[in-house]
């Protein structure tokens, strides 16, 4: 390659890579909304059925079935991804306690009520941290105020 200039040697992939970077870039914005809309969604499906088990909970008939599609729709890894680490792990908490509620319910086949009372503080308590200490939650379920009170009651 003596005597060859470089900069004409690599003129011809300049031209080819340019395209390929405009391309790319575009995916990565493309991929980033796309991600911010999948967030929104699915924080407010969330928000929506965990303020319906929060009604379940502070409602005077006992609930046998707590039924949350939105929260099992969804892989534990795909949740921590859509909702961040910190989050995800707040709102499994809450989850966790309707699970264990549900399997209490599931293997006595009927309640004590004393130890039904106790699952359902457990429920409300992890609630109401989620709702004193994420923002964006808290946001979308203003209304779960009033639920709230009634619940730990």
């Amino acid at each position: 390659m003596s005597g060859v200039n470089s900069s004409t040697f690599l003129t011809p992939f300049w031209w080819v890579s340019v395209p390929f970077g405009v391309v790319g870039l575009a995916l990565l914005i493309w991929v980033v909304k796309l991600l911010g809309s999948q967030r929104a969604d699915f924080r407010h499906a969330i928000g929506t059925e965990m303020q319906i088990l929060l009604k379940q909970l502070a409602g005077e008939q006992i609930n046998f079935d707590a039924i949350f599609p939105i929260w099992s729709s969804k892989t534990d890894h795909s949740k921590e991804e859509i909702l961040g680490k910190v989050d995800y792990a707040q709102l499994k908490m809450f989850y966790d306690r309707i699970e264990e509620r549900e399997r209490y319910l599931e293997l006595t086949h009927g309640y004590n009520y004393p130890v039904l009372e106790k699952l359902n503080r457990e429920c409300v308590r992890e609630f109401s941290k989620l709702f004193d200490n994420v923002g964006w939650f808290r946001e979308l379920n203003v209304q779960a105020e009033s639920i709230l009170l009634k619940a730990k009651k």
